[in-house]
């Protein structure tokens, strides 16, 4: 799977996947550094400079970061987005000249709707691939990097505890959530099939339905899928919530520590002039 229908890709667009990830990185950066910015022009304002040109560089800076913090965000998702749809218009592609050469023999084995499966389901969930996983991994471990290496070099003890608390989010979570999530994943695939395979069976055999007398008997099999795949998705809805309320839990509790923190620096560095 990896070899055939992603990496080929990776490869063939590096460009546009560096652009992403460094318009991704530089919107994550504007914003971490507007915050800085501009509380350091607040305090340095609240102590009536005698010109404004002492505070005229962070002025132009939070401006700069400003316009950073919305353009490339946009550029990013603008990158990716055609990016990624380029990669699966290529992919659907593919996929009908293996399938289209081969057609009757395939349909000797398979039913039309597990086809209109692959074709219609399967290619497009490459989209959230590529977006929902692979960029955000990237994103994630990335910035994970750079939080602790720079919360390092002030308390090491501490980096090292963030790390561990962090790392449930970037590293734990994500496997956590496809050894839970795989078999409702796995449940939910099957019951899709099936409606393919009864949306097609009625398709092209809608006469014979009819001339069976049998129609109330396929709109109720319809009906008793159609309400199991809505039971998975609620399951899986809810599964998700549940990891969701875990993450953001444990962000709560990074961005108090981190509070307590660096209040406790800035009394260690204020104590000694006192």
């Amino acid at each position: 799977m990896m070899k055939n229908w992603i990496t080929p890709y990776m490869k063939q667009f590096k460009l546009q996947w560096f652009l992403t990830l460094l318009f991704g990185l530089l919107g994550i950066a504007s914003g971490a550094l507007l915050l800085f910015t501009s509380g350091y022009l607040i305090s340095k304002s609240s102590l009536r400079p005698e010109n404004v040109m002492l505070v005229y560089i962070p002025i132009v800076a939070v401006r700069a970061f400003s316009i950073g913090q919305a353009l490339f965000p946009y550029l990013e998702k603008l990158v990716s987005h055609d990016l990624v749809l380029r990669i699966l218009a290529m992919m659907r592609t593919k996929l009908y000249k293996m399938v289209e050469p081969q057609a009757l023999f395939l349909q000797s084995r398979y039913q039309t709707g597990d086809l209109l499966s692959v074709l219609s389901d399967d290619i497009e969930r490459l989209q959230d691939l590529f977006l929902r996983t692979i960029l955000p991994s990237i994103f994630s471990v990335i910035m994970y990097t750079v939080f602790i290496a720079v919360i390092g070099l002030f308390d090491m003890t501490f980096a090292i505890m963030m790390a561990l608390v962090l790392g449930v989010i970037v590293f734990l979570s994500p496997f956590l959530s496809l050894f839970w999530l795989r078999r409702y994943h796995i449940s939910q695939k099957k019951v899709k099939n099936r409606l393919y395979e009864q949306l097609t069976d009625a398709i092209f055999g809608i006469t014979d339905w009819q001339a069976s007398g049998r129609t109330a008997t396929f709109l109720e099999d319809f009906r008793e899928t159609n309400a199991a795949l809505q039971g998975y998705e609620r399951k899986l809805q809810n599964r998700h919530h549940i990891r969701s309320a875990i993450i953001q839990l444990v962000i709560g509790i990074v961005m108090m520590s981190v509070l307590i923190w660096s209040s406790i620096q800035v009394g260690k560095a204020f104590l000694p002039q006192l």
